[in-house]
Formats: C-alpha cells, structure tokens, sequence
C-alpha cells in the first residue's frame, strides 16, 4: 500500500493498494469541494463512531475492502 500526505501540513490525502492499481481512496475532510466527489462504497465500518449513521445503500465493508472474511 502507498498513503500520500500533504508536505505543507501532513494531512493524509489518498491511500493506494497493490491488489487494486486503478483505485485511488481520498479522505473527503481533504478536499476543497467534498460534495464533488461521490463515493463507491465505506471501508472500516467496524471502526465507524458509534453515532455515525450512513444514509445510503453503498457497499459496507468492516475493514478494507480487500481484508473480507
């Protein structure tokens, strides 16, 4: 796996994995304009806060989307 960070502040930015070389995760707090960018599903849902409540019908996965049981 590869993360890239910001060199001006070190926030985390995109998270790359070798087993899914044209997927790239951003972390949506990165962005300028968030609402631009739709996602295809969550990953590490087991680690979600416990007052998190996602309203949509994307694939869920509890933790990366390559970790399944």
């Amino acid at each position: 796996m590869t993360r890239q960070f910001c060199g001006d502040c070190g926030t985390p930015l995109t998270y790359l994995h070798a087993e899914e070389p044209d997927t790239i995760d951003l972390t949506v707090a990165s962005l300028d304009l968030p609402d631009e960018v739709v996602p295809e599903d969550h990953v590490w849902c087991d680690r979600m806060l416990s007052w998190i409540r996602l309203a949509d019908d994307l694939p869920r996965y509890k933790l990366s989307r390559y970790a399944e049981e």
